[in-house]
């Protein structure tokens, strides 16, 4: 399988656009080259060949470029010399700044995968359950009980290749042979690898706990775990961060608990690759932090529409052709609503910036529209949302999150195309606008009329999202049955 030549047919619905790069992925990481090369790998470094073949599937999937539907250009064959050197120099750079380390710290917890964009504090509310160890990456973090593991600095003497140094060059003439034969740049695969196994075994090697936690589902490691485990943890924990996207931000995700914001939110979860073996629903730890236990909230202005945004990326978010321009179709229905209604005042709220000028140009002579951010590191979608009288979306995370309150949030899906982020199953679809018509009607409605903005239905609530008052409990709670 030559993964630079391979293309999806992008015309294709999503389904069989998933079913078509699983395949590959799958067909690539098990023919018979990469079966040998795992092999030797396995054997160098003393980890199963299953858990090497599990990271690359998910090395592979990371650097496949949605938009357009083929892999990053690092595994052609003529970049093996630039990525070959690379390997050398980071690998020698590794060993010459490695030191001997032992057990140093034991917690409960380890929570992981922390940095200037992942707050610590959505953690906290676990604090008075268990003993916690933060870490995080290159000095991000200034609190106590942080572990900061900087730019491989101070690796762990005891890695396998820092023992054995001439076992780079047995690797390296390996890779070499296998990527010329499979017609494969593979270095890029072994750096990631490489990097991979000099992070966790430092981590876990300093680092003894019951539990490795983290946020972000999209960056879990099977690999990590496994050295998590070999150090003597027990469970692996992801939590859920966003709605899982199909060929997005819900493949390939490999834990021992996935942690889900409701009860059907990750109902697709082992169709999208991946491996988990348990899936609690337990709420939102974003919405606890920024929602229930913020104060703050009275300075921010009241808006009639307010709509959840994000900035979207087009090269990764967009799993098919005609999906940007679906996306910014809702855009439009906000806008044409936006000039009939010229006394209404619109929100349209994203994380920090707009860095989509399509988007930004619709807007652009609107007087009743603004496009709003956070003031500093806490949300404050949660209380413009409070406050607004109708909310709407193309597939915001915090739609889910206020649903599962009560709080009645619309998608905007024209003719009901927005499948890859929300499927039109029957507990979505009744929240979900696919006609502009509609969409008017259904927000004047909530304008005037106070008693359509809420709905009352808990098990359609906790469909979406469990109630999100305490998730550091329900968390406390599974985990305690586990122990």
């Amino acid at each position: 399988m030559i993964i630079s030549k391979f293309r999806l047919n992008r015309k294709k619905k999503i389904y069989a656009l998933l079913k078509d790069l699983k395949s590959f992925i799958a067909k690539t990481t098990s023919d018979r080259n990469t079966i040998n090369y795992l092999y030797y790998l396995s054997k160098f470094s003393n980890i199963p060949q299953k858990n090497l073949q599990n990271e690359l599937k998910i090395i592979l999937f990371k650097n496949f470029e949605n938009r357009n539907g083929k892999f990053r250009s690092i595994f052609y064959l003529r970049y093996i010399f630039f990525y070959s050197i690379k390997f050398l120099l980071i690998s020698f750079y590794i060993i010459f700044f490695s030191k001997k380390i032992s057990p140093k710290y034991y917690c409960d917890l380890i929570v992981d995968d922390l940095d200037k964009d992942n707050t610590p504090i959505r953690f906290y509310g676990l604090k008075k359950y268990f003993n916690i160890i933060f870490v995080s990456n290159n000095n991000y973090l200034k609190i106590k009980k942080n572990y900061n593991f900087s730019k491989f600095r101070g690796c762990s003497k005891n890695i396998f290749f820092i023992k054995n140094p001439f076992v780079i060059l047995k690797i390296f003439f390996l890779t070499i042979y296998y990527s010329v034969y499979s017609r494969n740049n593979l270095f890029p695969f072994l750096i990631e690898i490489f990097k991979t196994i000099s992070r966790s075994e430092t981590i876990f090697q300093e680092i003894r706990s019951n539990f490795l936690l983290q946020e972000r589902h999209y960056n879990s490691s099977d690999l990590k775990n496994f050295i998590y485990k070999r150090k003597g943890g027990k469970y692996s924990c992801v939590t859920q961060k966003n709605i899982l996207q199909i060929n997005g931000v819900g493949m390939y995700v490999y834990s021992d608990i996935f942690f889900s914001l409701g009860r059907k939110t990750a109902k697709y979860l082992k169709k999208y690759g991946g491996e988990t073996k348990k899936i609690l629903p337990i709420g939102s730890l974003a919405m606890e932090l920024n929602y229930y236990k913020r104060k703050d909230k009275n300075d921010l202005k009241k808006y009639d529409l307010l709509v959840f945004a994000s900035d979207h990326n087009k090269m990764f978010h967009s799993g098919y052709d005609n999906y940007y321009s679906e996306y910014l179709k809702h855009f439009d229905w906000i806008k044409k609503f936006s000039i009939e209604n010229p006394k209404l005042k619109i929100g349209i709220k994203l994380k920090h910036v707009v860095k989509d000028q399509t988007v930004l140009n619709k807007f652009n002579d609107l007087d009743n529209v603004k496009f709003l951010v956070d003031r500093k590191y806490l949300s404050d979608s949660y209380f413009y949302a409070h406050q607004a009288k109708s909310i709407c979306t193309w597939s915001s995370t915090l739609a889910f999150e206020f649903l599962g309150q009560g709080r009645v949030v619309y998608f905007c899906d024209p003719n009901f195309k927005n499948i890859s982020y929300l499927p039109n199953d029957t507990y979505i679809k009744k929240f979900k606008i696919n006609t502009y018509n509609k969409f008017k009607k259904k927000i004047y409605e909530q304008i005037k009329n106070k008693k359509s903005r809420f709905f009352k239905n808990k098990k359609l609530q906790e469909d979406f999202c469990l109630n999100s008052k305490d998730v550091s409990r329900n968390i406390n709670y599974y985990l305690k049955k586990l122990n």
